[in-house]
């Protein structure tokens, strides 16, 4: 299991764009260990500052899928400041309005995925605020 893991980790990108082979790469986040897959969100977010693949990603309709599993798994695999950069990259490549539009099930879905991200990295609350009826 993890050899295949580790011969496709370097191709996510490109595999996660076709019908079948992303459901491979979304069972490599599920199933991959957190070395492997550390490695591919690195891969996915860090290797290219500049244009990350994730941002393509979220607009392909079988990678858009990889994305939100990514999301999913990365607060249990990341450690807080992978995820705090992972979050500066996407509010970095991804205009505003583009997360706002929810005019699709997964743009939706995506959406839902970043606030949980978002919120896996606010430091917790001492004290809630009060609550005002």
């Amino acid at each position: 299991q993890y050899a295949i893991i580790e011969k496709l980790r370097s191709r996510v990108a490109t595999l996660a764009r076709s019908k079948y082979s992303s459901n491979v790469v979304e069972r490599m986040f599920q199933f991959g260990n957190r070395e492997c897959r550390n490695s591919m969100i690195r891969e996915l977010f860090f290797v290219d500052p500049q244009h990350p693949p994730i941002v393509d990603m979220m607009k392909d309709n079988y990678a858009n899928y990889v994305v939100q599993k990514i999301l999913h798994v990365a607060p249990e695999c990341m450690s807080l400041e992978e995820r705090r950069n992972m979050l500066e990259v996407l509010h970095q490549h991804i205009p505003p309005h583009i997360l706002e539009r929810q005019d699709t099930k997964q743009a939706k879905f995506v959406l839902e995925r970043i606030r949980a991200l978002e919120d896996s990295v606010a430091p917790p609350m001492e004290h809630p605020p009060p609550v005002y009826t």
